[in-house]
C-alpha cells in the first residue's frame, strides 16, 4: 500500500458529522476512512474484500455502502471509494512534501528560523464545503416548531441547550419524516387530551417521548388521538374504568332519588363488567 501510516483526524467533525446514524454506519464508516487514507485516497471498491475486513457479510456491507453513499459520506468514482476531506489531506500532505525535498536539496541554513511555539497542538481547521457533512438537518428547527405548538397547550419547555441524545434523536426524526412530519405529530401531541395530562396521573408527555421512533410512530398513527364523546382518553384501561365510574354514580345517584318502596320492582343497573356494576339486592 502507498498510502499513510497515520493521518490527521478530526475528532469533533467525526462525532457532529455521525450524530443519528446507527451504530453500524458509524463504525463501518470509521474502519472505511482508515482504508481510504491506507489506500492514498483510492479504496478499491470490492465489496468482498471490504466486507472481510468489517467482518459482516457482502449483503450487509452493501446496503451499509449504499447508505455513506446517499449521506454523502464516502464517494463512488469508478472503480474506487474515496472521501472529499480525505483526498483534500493527501493533496496538502503531498505538497508539503514536496516543498520538504525541495528545501533538503537546497543548502542548510538556520537564517530567519522561527522559534517554535509553546503550545504544540493545531486549532482544527474549518470545514471545507465541499466536504460532505450534513449540516443541513439542525434540531433547533424540532425545538421550535416544539415550543411553538406544545408549549402553550401546558407541555414542558426544553432548554435552549440541547443535550447530545436529545440533538441526536431529534436529528434522527428530522432526517426520517422531514420538518412537516415533525410539526404534524406535534399537532397531534398538542391535541390528545391524554399527553397533556388528562390521564388519571397527570403524566405528561415531553419533547424526549416525542423524538423516540417508537412513540412518534404511535403519535402519528393516532394511538393518543382524544376520542369524540364522552371517552376523553385512547388508552383502552382507563377508557373502561370512566365508564364503569360513571355507570357507578348513576346508580347510585339513582336509587338514592327512589327513596323508599319495594326494592325488588326496581330493575338491575348494568353496568357491565364491572366491580361498579349495582343489581338488586345488592
Amino acid at each position: 500500500m502507498n498510502g499513510l501510516p497515520y493521518y490527521k483526524a478530526y475528532p469533533r467533525d467525526f462525532i457532529e458529522g455521525t450524530i443519528g446514524m446507527p451504530f453500524e454506519d458509524k463504525c463501518a464508516y470509521r474502519v472505511v476512512l482508515d482504508l481510504i487514507y491506507m489506500q492514498a485516497g483510492k479504496l478499491p471498491d470490492d465489496a468482498r474484500y471490504i466486507s472481510g475486513l468489517l467482518g459482516c457479510s457482502i449483503r450487509k456491507w452493501k446496503s451499509i455502502r449504499l447508505r455513506l453513499i446517499e449521506g454523502g459520506k464516502i464517494q463512488a468514482s469508478g472503480e474506487f471509494l474515496t472521501n472529499y476531506r480525505a483526498v483534500s489531506e493527501l493533496e496538502s500532505l503531498a505538497k508539503l512534501q514536496d516543498k520538504q525535498r525541495e528545501n533538503a536539496s537546497g543548502p542548510r541554513k538556520n537564517n530567519d528560523l522561527q522559534k517554535p511555539p509553546l503550545n504544540h497542538t493545531e486549532p482544527e481547521p474549518d470545514i471545507d464545503t465541499n466536504v460532505s457533512i450534513d449540516m443541513s438537518i439542525k434540531p433547533i428547527e424540532a425545538l421550535d416548531i416544539w415550543n411553538e405548538i406544545c408549549v402553550p397547550v401546558g407541555l414542558a419547555k426544553p432548554r435552549a441547550k440541547m443535550p447530545a441524545k436529545r440533538a441526536a434523536a431529534l436529528k434522527a426524526r428530522l432526517k426520517a419524516e422531514g420538518v412537516d412530519g415533525w410539526r404534524d405529530a406535534c399537532e397531534r401531541l398538542a391535541g390528545s387530551s391524554f399527553c397533556r395530562g388528562e390521564n388519571g396521573s397527570g403524566w405528561k408527555a415531553d419533547i424526549d417521548f416525542l423524538a423516540s421512533e417508537a412513540n412518534f410512530a404511535k403519535v402519528i398513527e393516532g394511538k393518543y388521538e382524544t376520542r369524540q364523546g364522552n371517552e376523553r382518553f385512547t388508552n383502552p384501561k382507563q377508557a373502561n374504568t370512566q365508564r364503569h365510574r360513571g355507570a357507578f354514580a348513576s346508580a347510585l345517584s339513582e336509587r338514592r332519588e327512589g327513596g323508599g318502596g319495594n326494592q325488588d320492582e326496581r330493575p338491575a343497573i348494568d353496568a357491565g363488567p364491572s366491580r361498579y356494576a349495582i343489581t338488586n339486592g345488592s
